[in-house]
């Protein structure tokens, strides 16, 4: 199922409940396109489009309500088991679990206090035709036009520095990055999108700082680089304060990218460039790089253990 950002708006209102009163934060899940679904509570799940039949309520005569097309609708009180059957067999709709701490939610009271950032906009309006499976590398060149069509948004890491980058890769590279958070890691935005013209710069500073020999095993030649794509995304680590951004030192870092690689095909990435794989990607091990293709197609290709190179034949 595809993820939904829970955060493009938040509301805050004076929920009536048949048992209590209460103030909360809510979010709306949306899909770009589509009417908002408003998601209560800490939701950690998938939210879509679809109807819900709302549970997760520790009152035995919990209400249900939908959110569809901006129309509020209380569907009455009932034993929570029952009625979310009753809902979900007659109406096909899938059922989750919200927390426990609210009952029947009335619309009236709800208000938008937080208009959307610049770059949740600009993903509202993204362009649907990225070729997310689009190869690129040493042998097979970015098409010239590539470049011209890619929808980009600005973004900046938590240092404050702007990327640009392609939306939907950027909205999981967010997901993951929180995910990474929950468990003690710390990762961020080093380098993501980068034009022709900002890779022939890259060749000359790299060949000046680190000789040829290390821009052959680990630069790409401008035209060939999954930069250019808008989907690749080279990360950084902050560990107890420090950031680590140095290649040798990164590749040290082997506990805590143990943890990271495990995660990238539950959001749609995959390790462009693993160990043992270097004659068929014609680079070096990369455990910094990340490249978005779709969750599916990500779990495929990692479950397999194959790299783009094989799994493109």
């Amino acid at each position: 199922m595809q993820r939904y950002r829970h955060d493009d708006y938040l509301v805050r209102g004076g929920f009536k409940n048949k048992n209590l009163q209460m103030n909360k934060v809510t979010a709306i899940a949306r899909e770009i396109g589509k009417q908002p679904v408003l998601a209560f509570g800490n939701l950690k799940d998938d939210a879509s489009m679809l109807n819900y039949a709302i549970s997760g309520n520790k009152y035995k005569s919990a209400a249900f309500f939908v959110l569809c097309d901006d129309q509020t609708r209380e569907l009455g009180d009932m034993d929570k088991a029952e009625k979310c059957r009753q809902l979900a067999v007659q109406n096909g709709w899938n059922t989750i679990s919200m927390r426990d701490d609210f009952k029947t939610i009335y619309g009236e009271d709800i208000k938008r206090t937080a208009a959307p950032s610049q770059a949740k906009k600009e993903l509202a309006t993204k362009d649907k035709s990225v070729d997310y499976m689009v190869f690129v590398n040493k042998t097979h060149k970015l098409l010239d036009d590539y470049e011209a069509k890619l929808p980009l948004i600005t973004v900046k890491n938590s240092f404050g520095k702007e990327f640009q980058i392609e939306p939907e890769t950027y909205q999981h590279f967010e997901q993951l990055r929180t995910a990474l958070k929950q468990k003690g890691i710390q990762i961020e935005l080093d380098s993501v999108y980068r034009s022709v013209a900002r890779q022939k710069e890259i060749v000359a500073e790299f060949t000046q700082k680190y000789g040829a020999d290390y821009v052959k095993k680990y630069v790409a030649v401008p035209g060939y680089s999954e930069h250019h794509t808008g989907l690749a995304v080279d990360i950084c680590l902050v560990v107890d304060g420090k950031i680590i951004d140095d290649n040798d030192e990164m590749i040290a870092q082997k506990e805590i990218f143990a943890q990271i690689h495990p995660l990238l095909a539950e959001y749609g990435f995959i390790l462009r460039y693993p160990q043992g794989k270097e004659n068929l990607t014609g680079y070096s091990y990369e455990p910094w790089h990340f490249r978005y293709v779709g969750q599916e197609t990500a779990k495929k290709i990692s479950g397999a253990g194959l790299v783009m190179e094989e799994y493109m034949k």
